[in-house]
């Protein structure tokens, strides 16, 4: 077996064992020419253990991701947490000052709805929203759009829109450096 598989593959069953969800993505990543071997082994591993239990909150989760909110919309909700309360806490986290939040709101509700690329979304972003929220953020964004009506769904190609995304004010001034840490480039 190779040896940077090997020590890629102790560290992920490490920390699945801890309760952790490891991205299987991140470590075949890393894994450079050991790729299909580190693959074969967490596939091995995942298909031997047991699957972590879902708990209230991952079972309240998936609701919304099938439901008529946006799941990262759901979490800030259930924990009572208002959009400028996250904004005013992200920005101290990215210091970011308070005359620019505008403009960090704007991108921060964009993301909320499901409309930016997660993935272009710097990592010290989704960082900051871990801690706020005590949750994995990242898990939940994504491209989303709500579940249509089951009439809706045989009468109509067009997809259904949400009420439950709040109206965002008009595209404030842009700002570069907040731009970057919502649109920047892959793994920023």
């Amino acid at each position: 077996m190779a040896e940077l598989a090997r020590e890629l593959f102790a560290e992920f069953a490490n920390a699945y064992a801890r309760g952790e969800r490891p991205e299987a993505q991140a470590f075949l990543e890393r894994a450079r020419g050991e790729r299909d071997e580190l693959a074969r082994l967490i596939e091995r591993f995942l298909q031997g253990v047991p699957a972590p239990d879902a708990g209230p909150e991952d079972a309240a989760l998936l609701a919304a991701w099938l439901g008529t909110e946006p799941p990262l919309l759901e979490l800030r909700r259930r924990q009572g947490l208002r959009v400028d309360e996250v904004v005013n806490r992200l920005g101290a986290a990215l210091g970011i000052d308070a005359k620019r939040q505008p403009r960090l709101k704007w991108q921060y509700q964009r993301l909320e709805g499901g409309t930016l690329d997660p993935a272009r979304v710097a990592a010290r972003v989704w960082q900051a929203l871990a801690e706020i929220f005590a949750a994995p953020a990242r898990d939940l964004a994504g491209p989303w759009r709500a579940a249509p009506a089951t009439r809706a769904a045989f009468l109509r190609a067009e997809p259904a829109t949400s009420a439950a995304i709040p109206p965002t004010s008009g595209d404030p001034d842009p700002d570069d450096e907040i731009d970057a840490l919502f649109a920047g480039s892959p793994g920023s």
